[in-house]
């Protein structure tokens, strides 16, 4: 069978996968400058058959995948073209019996044995949130004080969680790592690179007029608000979450950003379309 997984992933991808692993913790291990081809996904624990391979392949369809051998590790990675299939071979490894340390900022460990049915953002989530608390637990021998300082910041950042519990710990965490709980740290979900539409199962930017799917786009993105912030959170920009949104565009009439947020919108290729509904632009009201 002819290789048909030898292309470098475009740059967009490239960088998405790079900022989503080193600033979020459900972003798996991206592809490397020097060969930019391939994600890795976990560490095997032990090491698979090749009859294994061959049969998650079969059930997953995800005919990239391979197995490494790299400094006394072996590595499961796929081809960014099947970068969407991560979660399906990951949950068929643990339905298989099998288990593995995700490649992702935490490193979390899923067995079978354990109780592990499923990766997938959410039990990610759940399982570095686990890590963190770990951690908060032991003790640095020689001084006596909590270890909070091998928690990266990324832990921090409630835009990095899809949950109400995630959020909360977030908040918590940064209390506890003595952080000043406020608006001025930088969502990096702001970058242009996540302004513009894509689709978070590929990396892969959408074109203009093509909406993001909407329940994707609340697992990535969205930070949900609790009840008694909607309605205040109603009024606020959609991408900065921090200032009013105060800028209406036409013929839709939707008003969802700020200026600021507006004017960084105009320096990207979607800057005709309205980020809500993707109608094309006609005039805008500041």
């Amino acid at each position: 069978m002819t290789d048909n997984f030898k292309s470098d992933c475009p740059h967009e991808v490239f960088q998405r996968g790079l900022v989503l692993y080193r600033n979020g913790f459900t972003g798996f291990e991206s592809p490397t400058v020097a060969k930019k081809t391939r994600f890795s996904l976990c560490m095997m624990i032990p090491e698979l058959e090749p009859s294994v391979i061959e049969k998650v392949k079969e059930i997953t369809q995800c005919l990239s995948l391979k197995q490494s051998y790299f400094n006394d590790v072996d590595y499961l990675n796929v081809h960014w073209t099947e970068y969407d299939k991560r979660f399906a071979v990951l949950t068929t490894l643990l339905q298989m019996g099998h288990s593995f340390q995700t490649l992702t900022r935490a490193q979390p460990f899923f067995s079978p044995e354990m109780g592990d049915k499923e990766v997938s953002l959410e039990t990610l989530e759940k399982k570095s949130i686990s890590w963190c608390k770990e951690i908060l637990s032991l003790k640095d021998a020689s001084k006596g004080k909590p270890l909070e300082g091998l928690i990266d910041d990324s832990f921090c950042e409630e835009w990095n969680y899809i949950t109400e519990e995630g959020k909360a710990f977030a908040k918590e965490l940064y209390k506890i790592k003595g952080y000043r709980y406020d608006k001025t740290r930088t969502n990096f979900y702001n970058d242009p690179l996540f302004i513009i539409s894509y689709d978070p199962d590929t990396l892969l930017s959408l074109p203009a007029n093509q909406e993001r799917p909407v329940k994707k786009q609340k697992t990535l993105i969205v930070i949900e608000s609790s009840e008694e912030e909607t309605e205040k959170e109603d009024s606020l920009c959609v991408i900065c979450y921090e200032k009013e949104a105060n800028t209406m565009v036409l013929p839709c009439e939707h008003n969802v950003v700020c200026k600021t947020c507006a004017l960084k919108l105009e320096k990207t290729k979607n800057s005709n379309v309205c980020v809500l509904c993707q109608r094309a632009i006609e005039h805008k009201l500041y």
